[in-house]
């Protein structure tokens, strides 16, 4: 289940100018337990943050459709902090920079580290694969998370030059 932040009072005014450059979801897995009490419940719900199309550019300052896209994630990111929501473990999904460029992943790189986030990511068709993992250093590329309880499988559909995805 995905719970995405609202964005509809005058406290979130800065994610709602930015609504629809990202998708943001929460993704909350709970865990089916033999004996309920409040603390096993806590302790057995893994919360992620996704956050999808980032579309960063070279420089700080790329937009998309007019909204500076480093501005707009560091305002997202932001907006996720005050609201408390998701914890410190991102889920970034696809299209994170706009056209592949090595400083992309390398601002986005910063901007994590500076965040003191835990993230995880796959590739969109605005992506590669392997400059992202050569530029991400801080977040290496991981198929398989183990998050204590839980696991976390990535699955890469992109495909190189092509804007649909696809796994056989």
């Amino acid at each position: 289940n995905g719970v995405c932040i609202h964005t509809s009072n005058k406290k979130n005014q800065t994610l709602q100018s930015f609504k629809n450059l990202f998708t943001v979801s929460q993704i909350f897995i709970v865990k089916p337990l033999k004996q309920k009490t409040r603390r096993n419940v806590l302790m057995d719900i893994l919360r992620l943050t996704q956050i999808t199309d980032l579309h960063l550019g070279a420089d700080g300052a790329a937009t998309l459709g007019g909204v500076p896209t480093k501005a707009s994630f560091e305002a997202v990111l932001a907006a996720v902090a005050t609201h408390g929501r998701g914890g410190d473990r991102l889920l970034l999904t696809g299209d994170l920079a706009s056209d592949c460029q090595p400083e992309a992943y390398q601002i986005l790189n910063r901007i994590l580290k500076s965040h003191n986030k835990q993230a995880f990511w796959l590739p969109g068709n605005h992506d590669d694969a392997g400059i992202m993992a050569e530029h991400l250093v801080d977040f290496p590329d991981q198929k398989i998370v183990d998050l204590g309880p839980w696991g976390l499988l990535t699955l890469d559909s992109s495909q190189p030059h092509k804007p649909g995805g696809h796994i056989s």
